[in-house]
Formats: structure tokens, sequence, C-alpha cells
């Protein structure tokens, strides 16, 4: 017998079975690999549609805002908040899903797996009590809406739950409202202010102080109340509204800082809102903060935070309107002329027929008249003498200006363009406030643009009066007087005057002095001084311009912005 053949094919049986358990060994592996590949694959695309869910559902609720504010430009949006619903769908019942009747899911160019619907609810009329009050579709319920947005990926559904509050974003919803500015700031300087402030600085290049201390520096602070109001003036303005916060009922401005462009610099003491105190009457925090280049400043945390900045929505969101409040100009209004509009004519002896050319003086101790439906105008003539009519003879369907020395009294109606300068100057001694009734507007601007007109100089203090005599509440449904300049506006140019009223500037407004501007002031850039003024902003005030006074930016700017967001459970 052979014995090393038989040694020879026992070692190739040997080597075969080897090679088998080494392919068997090695297809189990691939096995195992393919099959954890496709696992992995399967959860990585599973991540990725449950990832572009939520994009999705985001997308959802950004179309749905947009569709609310009227901003979407498409034919199938009529700003009902339905996204992806048959136009006529009714909520009233259970909310829908991707099973329900009526819903018809749009899809993303870009995520073309990804499908998703949204829909809201008007807090007004919702019948729900969404504030927790115990009252259902209140007053205070008003311009609130909660926007619901789903999205479906593969086997992924992911649901998005945001609150949005709505009203009138135009320039006069504002304590102070900047517009483009120049190269530097919008706000030079400090200054003291009670409500909202919005600034653009459009014109300002990068890292460019868009609020120089408001510069905050020193104690300059922006809050949401009228606390350090004198009483005096309070009683001359409707008191403040009630809101609840975190728990309590107290009284609010609902104030907002706004920067599109611009660092908001805060040095010293200087502060945004105040840390909430619980047991008073008064709202301390902001209504919310939306500020898109960030802080400078001494005043501020490690993380480039700032130390004293107290808001209800943190202090890291960005500018929230988009290009929905531009600054208005006498060439372009909301894309009307403005200054043409205000120049047009009325009928027949009503209204407005006569620009006054040359500049105007309002002098504490002297008589004027100017009647822009007439044309006639009286320098310190007595009372029912010449030109100068007496109180009682005025006439209600005519546009003027009258003041009488005797009382400082000034009565307006209407609107009255000036071909120059507005100059209103203190009489003697103390001799310092005239008290103003009616509802007015007075522009300065110069025609020829020959340098000779534009300017506004306020010099004395100017408080609002009834028709009968009394304060109380005078300010602004009753009487109401708007400055504008085509150049520049100086307000307060004396220390302690009172100011009541709206003012707007093309270019820069100064405040000067440690004065009370009690109103809204409007302008391109502004120059607060050494001093620190008082600014309160009167909500009321936005609503109280009449047709026949042709306030520039007075267009109501309805706009819904962010209050809350959060993810619903995962489906």
């Amino acid at each position: 017998m052979d014995t090393s053949f038989t040694s020879k094919r026992g070692e190739e049986g040997m080597a075969l079975v080897l090679a088998l358990i080494v392919l068997v060994s090695m297809a189990l592996t691939l096995g195992f690999l393919a099959d954890r590949t496709r696992t992995q694959m399967a959860q990585t695309e599973s991540y990725i549609e449950f990832q572009d869910a939520l994009l999705g559902a985001e997308a959802g609720y950004a179309t749905a805002l947009a569709e609310l504010n009227g901003a979407s430009g498409d034919e199938d949006l009529d700003k009902d908040g339905l996204v992806g619903l048959d136009p006529d769908y009714d909520l009233s019942g259970d909310k829908p899903t991707f099973e329900t009747d009526g819903v018809k899911p749009w899809t993303m160019a870009s995520m073309p797996g990804i499908d998703y619907f949204a829909f809201s609810y008007d807090w007004s009329v919702d019948g729900l009590d969404n504030n927790g009050d115990g009252t259902k579709d209140e007053v205070a319920e008003e311009d609130y809406y909660t926007i619901y947005a789903y999205a479906r990926g593969g086997n992924s559904i992911r649901r998005i739950e945001a609150i949005v509050e709505g009203g009138n974003v135009n320039v006069w919803n504002n304590a102070v409202f900047a517009g483009s500015g120049q190269a530097g700031a919008l706000i030079n300087g400090n200054v003291s202010i009670h409500g909202s402030v919005h600034l653009l600085g459009d014109n300002l290049g990068n890292g460019d102080l868009a609020v120089a201390a408001i510069d905050l520096t020193g104690t300059s602070m922006i809050h949401n109340n009228y606390v350090g109001l004198a009483a005096g003036l309070a009683g001359m303005v409707p008191a403040l509204k009630t809101v609840t916060h975190a728990g309590e009922s107290v009284q609010s401005l609902d104030a907002k800082l706004r920067v599109k462009n611009g660092l908001v610099g805060l040095s010293g003491n200087s502060e945004v809102g105040e840390a909430n105190v619980t047991g008073n009457a008064v709202k301390e925090t902001m209504d919310g903060v939306y500020v898109s280049d960030g802080y400078t400043g001494n005043a501020l945390n490690a993380d480039g935070t700032p130390k004293q900045m107290y808001s209800d929505n943190g202090v890291l969101n960005g500018y929230d309107l988009g290009d929905a409040v531009p600054f208005p100009t006498f060439a372009n209004d909301v894309g009307g002329d403005h200054l043409g509009n205000y120049l047009t004519n009325d009928a027949a002896n009503v209204g407005l027929h006569f620009v006054k050319t040359g500049n105007v003086a309002i002098t504490l101790n002297q008589n004027y008249y100017w009647n822009a439906t007439t044309g006639t105008e009286s320098v310190n003539q007595s009372l029912g003498a010449g030109t100068m009519p007496t109180s009682a003879s005025l006439n209600a369907n005519h546009y003027y200006i009258w003041f009488d020395a005797a009382t400082n009294r000034l009565r307006v109606n209407g609107r009255v363009p000036i071909d120059g300068n507005l100059t209103i100057n203190p009489g003697t001694g103390a001799d310092k406030t005239l008290n103003y009734t009616g509802k007015a507007t007075i522009l300065a601007y110069d025609a020829d643009s020959s340098g000779n007109g534009g300017d506004v100089t306020v010099e004395a203090s100017m408080l609002t009066m009834n028709a009968n005599g009394t304060t109380t509440n005078s300010f602004p449904q009753n009487n109401l007087l708007g400055l504008m300049a085509q150049d520049d506006m100086m307000l307060g140019i004396s220390s302690q005057l009172n100011i009541m009223g709206g003012f707007y500037s093309q270019d820069q407004i100064s405040l000067n002095k440690q004065s009370t501007i009690m109103g809204t002031i409007v302008g391109n850039i502004f120059n607060m001084g050494g001093q620190v003024p008082d600014i309160y902003q009167v909500p009321a005030l936005q609503d109280a311009w009449t047709t026949n006074m042709k306030m520039i930016g007075a267009t109501p700017v309805e706009f819904l912005s962010p209050l809350s967001w959060r993810e619903l459970g995962v489906v």
C-alpha cells in the first residue's frame, strides 16, 4: 500500500475542508456586513426622513405665517392661514391629519419625498380661553394666532405648534423709530425710553453701531412701563393696558426692541427691560428683543450677551419684520408721494388751499393766526381786530393754527404746509408752556430746494387741553399735533420742557436737554446730546391720526411675529 498517496489525499481533503470553512465564514461575514449595511442604510434613510420631516414642518409654519401676513404673493393663499387644505376647510372640529378629507399636502421641489400642510386658529374667534384668564374670545386675545404645521417623510410625521402675535407695526407704534442712518450710528447720546424702539440702519456699514448707547451708557434705558412719569402727564394720556404676566395682572407698553442692521452698544448701568418683580402692578421685562447683528460695549457677559437685558423671548432672536416697515420719506411713503398727497387741495371753501410761504414763528408772548383755507395771516394783532379772529369765530371747516398769547392757548385743525421753517418759541421769563386743542399736522418743507426751509424747532412746552379746558385724557385721541420736517428737527432746546405729539424728521432729530417727550419721534438719525431726555410712548397715538391730517407713515402695517415655538410629540 502506498501510504504516501493516502497521506497526500488526506492533506488535500483537509485543505478542502479548511477552504470551505473559510468560504463559509467569509460568506457569513459578507452576509452580516451586507445586512448591517442594509440596516444602517435604512436607519440613515429613516433619520434623513425624520430630519427632513421637521424641515417640512418648519416650511409649513413659515408658509402659513407668510400667508397670514399677506407676504407670499401666491394667488392660492388668501390670508386664512390654511396651507395644503381646502380653502373652505372647517377647523371647528378635531384637528386635521394627513388622512382627513380636505387635506391636500404640499411638497417642495428640494425635498420631493416630504409633504406638509398647516393651519391656524384666530384666538379672537376660536371659542377657546387661549390666554388662560377665564374668558373666551375677548379683546385681549385679538391679534394672536396659533399655527400648527404637520410634515410627513416615509414613516416619520413631525408636528409644530407656534404662537404668533399680530398688530400694527408702522412707525408710530414706537417711542422711537430710526431710519437708514449714516456712517457711525442711528442714535447717539444718552436717553431714557419707555416703549418700543425700532431701528433700521440700512445704510450702516458692517460692525457699525445702530445704538451707540442709545449708546446705552450711564443710566440710559429702555423700559416697558410708565414708572417715573409725572402724575400730571400720566393723567393726560390713556392708562396702559393690563396684561397677565408671570401669573400677575400688570400694566404694559408691549415694548419691543428691534434692530434690523447694526450693533447695540450697552455700557455702564444701561439696561433694556428690567428683571421681573412680583407683587407690583407694572411689567418690567420687554415683550421682545429682535437684534440681528448682536451687541457691543462693556456691559456684556463672556459669551457676548448683554448683562442687563430682560426680554420674554431672550436676547438671541434676529430682526423679525423683513422689509415690511421701510423709513417713510416725503417722496416715498408706503409707495406714494407723501408731499404731493399732503398738498392736494380739498373741496371749495373747505380744507387746504394755501401754502404758507416764509417762516412761521409761534412765540408765547404774541398772538398768531394762519388759515390754510383762506390764505389769511395775522401776526401780533389783538383778538377780533384786523385779520385776527376770536376763538369763537374759528371755522371748523378751515385748516388753521391760531394762538392766543393771553391764555397761551393754541388751537389747530387739519393740515398746514409751510414753505419755510417752523419755530415755537417761549415768551419772557417763565412763559414757556402752550396748551393746544384740536387735531392737526404742520409740515415744513423747502419747495425750491434753496436751503431756506424744512426745519422745525420747539423751544417751549406743548401740552394738550380739551375744548372745555380740562386736561384729563386730552391726548392723543381728542387732541393731537403732528410736526413734520423735511430737514432737521430740534426738540427741547431749553431744559425741563414737556412736549406732547408726533414728531417726524426726514433727516436728524436733536434732543439736547433733559426734557420729556410724550408720544413718538421718527427720524432718520438721532442726536440725544449730553443729557438724558425722557421719551414715553403713548400706544393710542398710532390709531389717532385722522384721514385729513395725512400724517406721514400713518398707514397701518399689520404684521404677525413669532412669540413661541415647540415641537409636539413625534408620531
